[in-house]
Order: C-alpha cells, then structure tokens, then sequence
C-alpha cells in the first residue's frame, strides 16, 4: 500500500500541473498496488474524462461505487 500512496501522490501532482496522461499512468500503477481504493479509480475516473474517455471514466466511477465510494460526476 506504501507504493500505491507514492503513485496516488505523484498522480495528484502531475494533475494540478495539467499533466493529465501522466496522471493517468500514476493512477494505473497505484491501482495496481492497491485495486481495493474505490478513491483511486475515482480519481483516475476524473483524469480521463478530463481525457475525453467518457466510457473509461464512467468504468472508474462504477467501479469506485462498487468499492464503496459515493462518486461525484463533474
């Protein structure tokens, strides 16, 4: 889990930089560390409809919901 909190960081970062395919990547690694953090898949879930990925988007949010998140569509 110490892992995914680096990955989730960095992807924050890279984020509020407007580095949003590197964020993307970020959040990929994190969830890989840690798939059971419905906040990471929201989180991921934002990057790419910020992407134009509508559909992977609403996958990251369905999943984050399955997970136990209450999800926010912006």
């Amino acid at each position: 889990a110490k892992n995914a909190l680096i990955y989730a960081t960095r992807a924050q970062v890279k984020s509020k930089l407007q580095d949003d395919k590197n964020a993307l990547i970020d959040w990929d690694k994190a969830i890989q560390f840690n798939a059971q953090d419905g906040n990471y898949y929201y989180q991921r879930g934002l990057v790419k409809q910020k992407l134009g990925d509508v559909e992977g988007a609403t996958q990251d949010w369905d999943k984050a919901v399955s997970l136990g998140n209450e999800v926010k569509k912006k």
